[in-house]
């Protein structure tokens, strides 16, 4: 088999939109059409940044009770969102972590229940 051309690889926002029609290939409007729909998905994903979406009741209601490490959940979920405070600027923010356990992922509810029962946890 003969050696396969390497294209050079460019980013969605360097393709070209003013082609000449004289100089339009396939190749061209198919790199145009691309890059029009990538801008519509950078556009959309740049809004959904900007929402301002109200917390998660459940994370909302387990951090302001102190957070996972003193509120036992029994829910079942396998990730959650913590609420941070950076101590140097004291903004807040939203991590999501994976819930932990000792044991395997089956078992973090029993240590939860475990933990609430032996008074370790609310």
């Amino acid at each position: 088999l003969p050696a396969r051309k390497r294209l050079r690889q460019i980013n969605w926002d360097e393709i070209e939109l003013d082609v000449p029609e004289a100089e339009m290939t396939a190749e061209k409007e198919r790199r145009i059409a691309y890059r029009k729909a990538a801008e519509n998905v950078h556009k959309y994903l740049k809004a959904v940044d900007n929402l301002k979406l109200p917390p998660n009741p459940l994370d909302e209601l387990l951090n302001e009770l102190g957070g996972p490490s003193k509120v036992a959940e029994l829910t079942g979920r396998k990730v959650r969102q913590v609420q941070y405070e950076d101590e140097e600027t004291g903004n807040k923010y939203v991590r999501i972590e994976r819930r932990k356990g000792t044991k395997s992922f089956e078992r973090v509810n029993i240590e939860e229940k475990q933990a609430f029962q032996s008074g370790e946890k609310y």
